[in-house]
């Protein structure tokens, strides 16, 4: 019949992982595919082919396109705003206007010719490993699991860290307070004129939602960090962002794994699989996929703060113990 008593002073820290975002886009062996009107200001690395339209799309600073197949084509690269850049970099360029320098190995219908100083650039890994998604998901799954969820028109919800076996759906005017990582195992949908951010406990760090199966972005959707905002606009986010992340494989352009609509503004797509799709007037900070298509009037704008971007599991990550003691 004897009682024993222990009292235990614990802390909630978040897991940070940083992630390199070097480019404005990088891309795998599926390639880039750009429409004409369509612009990416910041550099552009591609495992694949990079190719433009007859009325040619611009890449503001340089671009590549690796390994002994490489091949860049009727593209326009032009100086970066600040100087420097209007390079491009591959073992064939084609029908390209470059500000600056060509560094190929053969070309056709340029208004530069070869340089041939420059071996082929190397193939590269993405940014984000297997191993690491995979890390993300475990602290995804400490929160719970839920079934599919639904925010309804003009509802709100706090979510995270959290699995959801199923779909997650924001319906119009719905919002979304990410509170630590959350991993969708369907798809998630995110409807028009709806807002998703980051809770202010995050602070300069960044968040983001995995999902197993597509992601469609509607139009006029509203994405901030954790400075927080309202449907239609942003704080100031000290960079701090919004990671959307599908490893679905899917690269049909008609049901890509990240699908996002006209009138958005948004953080940054990552297709670790399969293909983004970039519609019309939509503004990205950072785009990474297997393969990637950008539409007529889409523009991707790389910032410098995603050179280093720390990635929280949220306020609820995990558990540090810092004292315990027998009080009885």
């Amino acid at each position: 019949s004897r009682i024993r008593k222990i009292a235990v002073n614990i802390n909630t820290t978040p897991s940070n992982t940083d992630a390199e975002f070097n480019y404005g886009i990088q891309v795998g062996a599926g390639g880039l595919e750009m429409a004409s009107n369509s612009k990416v200001i910041g550099n552009v690395y591609s495992n694949g082919s990079i190719t433009g339209a007859t009325s040619k799309p611009e890449i503001e600073g340089d671009i590549f396109s690796a390994g002994a197949g490489g091949l860049i084509e009727d593209m326009d690269i032009i100086l970066a705003s600040g100087g420097g850049g209007g390079n491009a970099h591959a073992h064939t360029i084609n029908d390209s206007d470059i500000a600056d320098t060509a560094f190929c190995q053969e070309e056709s219908g340029n208004n530069k010719a070869c340089d041939n100083s420059e071996s082929d650039p190397d193939v590269i890994p993405l940014p984000i490993s297997d191993s690491q998604i995979t890390t993300w998901k475990n602290q995804a799954e400490v929160g719970g699991t839920l079934t599919t969820t639904t925010i309804g028109g003009g509802q709100s919800l706090s979510l995270g860290p959290k699995k959801i076996d199923g779909d997650l759906i924001i319906q119009t005017n719905g919002i979304l307070e990410i509170t630590g990582v959350i991993w969708v195992t369907g798809d998630i949908t995110v409807n028009s004129s709806t807002l998703v951010y980051l809770h202010s406990s995050f602070g300069t760090d960044s968040g983001h939602i995995i999902s197993d199966g597509k992601i469609v972005i509607d139009s006029n959707v509203t994405v901030c960090g954790s400075a927080g905002g309202s449907i239609g606009s942003c704080n100031p986010s000290n960079n701090s962002y919004v990671m959307f992340l599908s490893t679905n494989s899917s690269v049909d352009p008609s049901s890509p794994a990240i699908d996002m609509s006209s009138n958005t503004t948004l953080a940054i797509l990552y297709a670790h699989n399969g293909m983004a799709v970039v519609n019309a007037n939509t503004n990205v900070f950072e785009v990474t996929a297997y393969q990637l298509k950008i539409n007529s009037n889409a523009e991707v704008t790389y910032v410098s703060g995603l050179a280093d971007v720390n990635f929280s599991s949220g306020p609820g990550g995990t558990f540090t113990i810092n004292s315990w003691a027998e009080v009885e």
